[in-house]
């Protein structure tokens, strides 16, 4: 990482949960896809955005077609209150730029880039929303650009702790979970943008130890023209579990393949020709158990007919379900609503309120006379038909 921080003569981004730094004007205008930027914002919450604000704090997945142009080094829910700084500076400092420009020349080999401007932004030791713990992360996004035209977005990552805030997910203790950082860059044209491989998912966790330009922790791209440089070798390194789940598929494909093998050892050509019926018998075997699971169901209910009796029973039980799924929702809300009503002021006048909201309630069951039957059952003749074929169909689950 380049240096930063006060000693350098950085600025800090204000103390703000989803804050960001006032506007700040470009001392030279950086090419990004083709256009000049003049203004930049560092936001707290890990990217560093044109011409406006970003202060959403759970990351979308990029491309973002809303226009937002912004360079996001790890865009996640910062909360700088709780632990840690915003630094960022322009700088012409012929060391810094010097250095730059060294860099590059090691990560493009051919390229004849010399800085001779740079906006470096960094979070240093930021803690996340909601954390109970003191998991930290620290990262850089430098942007540089040469007197030719040419422009550039390094992105440096020093240490990588967490992925996502409590309001985004996030588990308090751990900071993982939930909808993870995103790093990449979007111009808002739905053309140009590039998301880092494990981004919005666990793996983004592992990206100080990734790279695109052999150097782990480090990803580097040219932003006046969109170009991605990388080994893919080191871009999956960044998903192994993705890499085991087709493992076991491919395993389970070979076993077949295996067993058909020692029987052809005589003759291919027949024995391929017995196989292949011999596998469309299997097929049907597979299908006759399926209809057996299937019969085994309706036999704890007992006949085939009433399984098809029963199924929109069970249709109809979902929505019971659902039914007092919402209830509980209702009861939610009514139970802050009802603590006001319990300071003893019942016994006056308002003891007659009570009975009016338990009218409702039943008037709106008797609409659905599913969830009648099941919850009161003794209140209309009607429901108590419905309660008998409820118990009905309680002997046949028994």
């Amino acid at each position: 990482m380049y240096p930063y921080g006060e000693a350098e003569g950085d600025q800090k981004t204000p103390k703000d949960d989803d804050g960001t730094s006032p506007e700040i004007p470009a001392s030279e205008p950086f090419r990004f896809f083709g256009k000049l930027r003049n203004s930049f914002y560092v936001n707290n919450n890990g990217m560093m955005s044109f011409d406006k604000p970003v202060p959403e704090y759970t990351p979308k997945p990029i491309p973002l077609t809303d226009g937002r142009a912004f360079v996001a080094p790890y865009w996640g829910d910062v909360n700088n209150k709780l632990g840690g700084h915003v630094w960022y500076r322009q700088t012409k400092d012929p060391a810094i730029l010097d250095r730059i420009s060294k860099d590059m020349k090691k990560h493009y080999p051919d390229s004849h880039f010399i800085a001779d401007w740079a906006l470096i932004a960094t979070w240093d030791h930021v803690a996340y929303f909601g954390s109970a713990s003191n998991k930290r992360n620290t990262f850089q996004c430098v942007l540089t650009k040469d007197k030719k035209g040419s422009s550039y977005a390094i992105l440096n990552y020093g240490d990588i702790q967490w992925t996502t805030g409590t309001a985004s997910g996030g588990h308090p203790k751990t900071g993982l979970g939930g909808t993870a950082a995103q790093a990449g860059f979007n111009t808002g044209d739905n053309k140009n943008y590039y998301s880092i491989p494990g981004s919005r998912s666990a793996h983004i966790l592992n990206i100080i130890n990734t790279s695109n330009v052999e150097v782990p922790g480090r990803w580097v791209f040219r932003v006046d023209n969109f170009t991605v440089t990388g080994v893919p070798e080191e871009l999956q390194k960044l998903i192994p579990p993705v890499e085991e789940e087709p493992e076991p598929s491919e395993e389970e494909e070979p076993e077949p393949s295996e067993e058909e093998e020692p029987e052809p050892s005589e003759e291919e050509e027949q024995q391929t020709h017995e196989e292949e019926p011999q596998t469309h018998e299997e097929e049907p075997q597979t299908h006759e158990e399926e209809p057996q699971t299937h019969e085994e169901e309706p036999q704890t209910h007992e006949e085939e007919p009433q399984t098809h009796e029963e199924e929109p029973q069970t249709h109809e039980e979902e929505p019971q379900t659902h039914e007092e799924e919402p209830q509980t929702h209702e009861e939610e809300p009514q139970t802050p609503k009802e603590e006001p009503q319990i300071p003893e002021e019942e016994p006056p006048a308002p003891v007659e309120e009570p009975p009016a909201p338990v009218e409702k309630p039943t008037a709106s069951v008797e609409e659905e006379p599913e969830g009648s039957s099941v919850e009161q059952e003794p209140e209309d003749s009607f429901e108590e038909e419905d309660s008998d074929e409820y118990y009905y169909d309680d002997e046949d689950c028994d």
